[in-house]
């Protein structure tokens, strides 16, 4: 009698939750730096490239936030790093660049009544929150557009954006921010 040959086992999918949260910003710390490649010191494990810019200019912004809404994560304390920083940017990724591909290395399609779209590799987020330093307290580094940081910094520094609005989304046991937004309206009245 033949041998069943042996099913290859799939591999699971996480479980996802998209959870929509709502913070008052209770403070924030600012660091404007401007200076010389630090990369130019040499002796460590990272040389400059001939390309790399000489001076470096950058914003370092952290939001200290606390949960208010929805209740049951009332009391999470946050704290955001947002760093304005034309290199660490990924402004000028377009949705053609996370199209899948198939094995060949062309663009994968899917057909849709009858219309071929593109199939998308769909990023879980644009940061993750990791825990801080205490069970309901969590983290995050955020490089944005250098503009952005200047804004959001223009927004806390005159009074006009005391609450953050924070859609997450879990994928498996990894906490991801879809987005933050600083807003001045409660998030629980939108």
């Amino acid at each position: 009698m033949p041998k069943k040959k042996a099913r290859a086992a799939r591999k699971k999918k996480p479980a996802e939750a998209h959870e929509h949260l709502g913070a008052r910003v209770t403070g924030y710390k600012i660091d404007i730096e401007a200076g010389l490649n630090l990369d130019l010191k040499g002796g460590g494990l990272r040389y400059p490239a001939p390309d790399d810019p000489l001076y470096t200019y950058r914003t370092l912004l952290t939001l200290y936030g606390e949960c208010i809404d929805p209740d049951e994560r009332a009391g999470e304390i946050y704290d955001f790093l947002i760093v304005g920083d034309a290199r660490a940017a990924r402004d000028h990724l377009t949705v053609a660049d996370i199209q899948d591909r198939d094995r060949d290395g062309g663009p994968k399609t899917r057909l849709y009544r009858g219309v071929e779209i593109p199939v998308y590799d769909r990023p879980p987020g644009i940061t993750t929150m990791f825990p801080g330093g205490g069970k309901r307290h969590f983290q995050c580094y955020l490089p944005v557009p250098p503009q952005l940081a200047s804004d959001m910094l223009t927004a806390l520094a005159a009074g006009a954006a005391p609450y953050m609005a924070i859609h997450e989304h879990k994928v498996g046991r990894k906490r991801w921010i879809d987005t933050l937004t600083l807003q001045n309206t409660h998030p629980a009245e939108e």
